[in-house]
């Protein structure tokens, strides 16, 4: 008991390094299999490692050009053919992003009010889930076009009798980067929205 207490109080203060706002988002989910799991692991490893890599990489190479450019005029080919390179690289690794980006088997869609932040999210459910339990989530922002992805493991569900619902908490687990940037520009428009709302029906000043 003590250590699950202890699970609880570090998600709690992980979570609460994000901020939080209440925002209605069209949601579906699905549980997932240890496989894909496996698989989703696999992927999103690499493309966080590839991805550093070749930060560096570019960086190395636009500085060893840059110096040499101005005696080797030709090296212009050789940047073309690199260029080439890392566009073909980008390519896997955006096709092995995809490869579980699959949105039709996603069930349980439907607008949801939710309290999201970069690192998880609570929303009302009529059914409860199995805490632990990972699931695959489908986030759609009203800033983008397409719905993000990401696997989330649930940290609790509590019946709520006032309600008549299960509020349910998740902990996103597998999130891209640019992904996350996607929620928190979205969780600070939202923020930005609210202040002006209070800034609008502040009383003024005697």
């Amino acid at each position: 008991m003590r250590l699950i207490r202890a699970i609880d109080k570090l998600a709690l203060e992980n979570r609460r390094r994000h901020f939080r706002v209440d925002s209605v988002l069209s949601v579906g989910w699905r549980e997932v299999t240890a496989a894909e799991i496996d698989a989703i692991r696999t992927d999103y490893l690499a493309v966080r490692e590839f991805s550093g890599e070749q930060l560096q990489q570019e960086q190395a190479i636009l500085q060893g050009l840059h110096r040499v450019e101005q005696h080797y005029p030709d090296l212009g080919e050789l940047l073309m053919r690199l260029n080439s390179k890392i566009d073909a690289l980008r390519g896997e690794v955006e096709a092995m992003r995809q490869r579980h980006q699959r949105h039709n088997d996603i069930a349980n869609r439907g607008h949801h009010s939710v309290n999201l932040s970069a690192s998880g999210m609570a929303l009302l459910l009529q059914q409860p889930l199995e805490r632990d339990s990972q699931l695959l989530l489908q986030l759609e922002l009203p800033a983008i076009g397409l719905p993000l992805q990401v696997v989330a493991k649930v940290i609790y569900s509590l019946w709520q009798p006032e309600e008549s619902l299960w509020r349910t908490g998740m902990e996103f687990e597998y999130l891209f980067d640019d992904d996350q940037q996607l929620i928190q520009h979205h969780v600070m428009q939202v923020q930005q929205q609210q202040l002006a709302q209070r800034a609008q029906h502040k009383p003024p000043l005697a």
